[in-house]
């Protein structure tokens, strides 16, 4: 082996040491960092309504009109909303409670 060659493996070896290396956490240009990340260290969300920290994922559907001068094809398109809902009683995440009035009073 060429004089060259070990002096480009040493200082490989001398990069490799000072870089930290974390096992099972692939470090590549341009994305963020992956944190494992526990039950405990998270903050459970709860339905505002019922107070059940479950929710299912579903699509809501919406139509951006052709007529709208903001769409440049000029044809009605089909547009889907990733939403939350409770799986209990069925309110909306993040949507805001609007109260019933019966017989003169909030409930």
């Amino acid at each position: 082996m060429s004089n060259y060659l070990r002096q480009i493996k040493k200082r490989r070896k001398a990069m490799n040491d000072t870089i930290p290396f974390k096992p099972g956490i692939p470090i590549r240009p341009g994305q963020p960092q992956q944190i494992a990340l526990l039950p405990g260290d998270v903050a459970m969300k709860s339905c505002l309504l019922c107070q059940v920290e479950y929710f299912d994922c579903v699509v809501k559907l919406g139509i951006f009109s052709g007529l709208n001068p903001k769409n440049p094809t000029g044809q009605d398109q089909l547009i889907q909303f990733q939403v939350y809902v409770c799986r209990s009683c069925g309110q909306e995440y993040g949507k805001e409670i609007k109260s019933v009035v019966q017989d003169g009073k909030a409930e």
